[in-house]
């Protein structure tokens, strides 16, 4: 209720309806060991964020935490800390293959994880051409990713305070 509040508040779509996590496993995939020479173990990087959103057959796909997390604290240079969608990258023309590869999943123009389909990639709200491996990620971008029905993407997302 307070995401749609905000929403308003900022010029946001106030119809804006929470959808619901998918039944399953398939909607709620595991984050992967980070490959080690993919690795930073100097905790002070210097990053910025994305918010990723994931959708298929209508559904919501958490997105989880420990994506890019290593062994004895080490850490990748794209990296989730807690489930959200919240995406840390500290890679200098990172786009959202190189997430998905240091997820360990897949993303296609025609499947998204176990989903087939014709992936759709938006940010800010706009449809992205292409090949969704090649979008790039920028500094707090709203970044939707769905196959099979259309959820209305959002514009924006409001990153919590000190991020």
């Amino acid at each position: 209720m307070i995401a749609l509040v905000a929403a308003a508040a900022l010029g946001g779509d106030p119809s804006v309806v929470p959808v619901p996590i998918g039944p399953g496993a398939r909607f709620r995939p595991a984050a992967h060991r980070a490959a080690a020479p993919a690795l930073i173990c100097d905790r002070a990087m210097s990053a910025y964020r994305i918010h990723l959103e994931l959708f298929a057959q209508g559904k919501v796909i958490v997105v989880p935490a420990g994506i890019g997390r290593g062994d004895a604290g080490c850490t990748g240079d794209i990296r989730t800390t807690a489930p959200g969608g919240i995406v840390d990258v500290a890679r200098r023309h990172a786009t959202l293959g190189d997430l998905f590869r240091v997820w360990g999943e897949r993303l296609t123009p025609n499947r998204l994880l176990s989903f087939p389909g014709n992936v759709r990639v938006y940010v800010a709200g706009r449809r992205m051409a292409g090949n969704p491996v090649t979008v790039a990620l920028t500094p707090n971008a709203e970044i939707v990713v769905e196959v099979g029905p259309t959820i209305p993407p959002h514009r924006f997302f409001l990153f919590p305070k000190g991020s």
